[in-house]
């Protein structure tokens, strides 16, 4: 990190940057719990992990090209109570994705947390 920070300071230690457009803002971080970095490491890892799976099913589904939506995977069967269905498609219109990708999301998103948790024990 060079000196010329928005403050105008630099003191060695963790920073927190915020990027908008062309605007940089840094915030010195003091006396951090040592877990936090740890925890921050891993969440960075599972966003990568999560980015390079859409990325390559993103790949796969350019790949096959032709019309009507591509199939992502082989089906796999599950029944869910009326009440959830409803609030999944409800979710999911008001993030603009499919029932479908939307349900994909929350396993990936239970499986980084199950993983987590497994690491942490």
């Amino acid at each position: 990190m060079s000196d010329d920070a928005p403050d105008g300071h630099y003191s060695n230690g963790y920073h927190l940057f915020t990027k908008h457009g062309g605007e940089v803002a840094a915030t010195a971080i003091h006396s951090l719990p040592n877990r936090t970095l740890d925890l921050w490491a891993r969440l960075d890892e599972e966003r990568r992990t999560q980015s390079q799976t859409r990325r390559l099913v993103d790949e796969a589904a350019a790949e096959r090209g032709g019309p009507g939506q591509p199939p992502i995977g082989r089906p796999v069967p599950v029944r869910l109570p009326e009440w959830l269905i409803t609030l999944l498609d409800t979710e999911a219109a008001e993030t603009g994705i499919s029932r479908a990708q939307l349900i994909r999301d929350l396993v990936m998103e239970a499986h980084a947390t199950r993983r987590a948790r497994r690491q942490e024990a």
